[in-house]
């Protein structure tokens, strides 16, 4: 038989590693963030930079894993329609089965 919804199969995947992709890069930015907060905290010589980087370094932080949460939630959300449409088909066919026998 041939694979029906091939391309939701594709996004799902394109969906999980876009997840991991957004989670990577996310924690680079707000490492990034925080660096250059302490760079700037100690050129300047105020500790209100430093404050500002770290702020900039959790937003960042959150917001990825926000984004990573929903994608990765959206992809396993397809995977499970997936297994949803499998067991009713499996049953259906056990249903026929058990019907022909009685």
């Amino acid at each position: 038989m041939a694979e029906k919804y091939r391309i939701l199969r594709t996004m799902a995947v394109v969906y999980k590693v876009l997840a991991w992709v957004s989670l990577v890069i996310g924690i680079g930015m707000s490492i990034a963030a925080l660096a250059a907060g302490s760079v700037i905290a100690q050129q300047l010589g105020a500790a209100g930079a430093a404050g500002g980087g770290f702020l900039a370094f959790v937003g960042i932080l959150i917001y990825s894993l926000v984004t990573f949460g929903s994608l990765y939630a959206l992809s396993e959300g397809i995977s499970l329609l997936f297994d949803i449409e499998y067991q009713t088909e499996t049953t259906k066919d056990e249903m026929r089965d058990i019907k022909k026998a009685a």
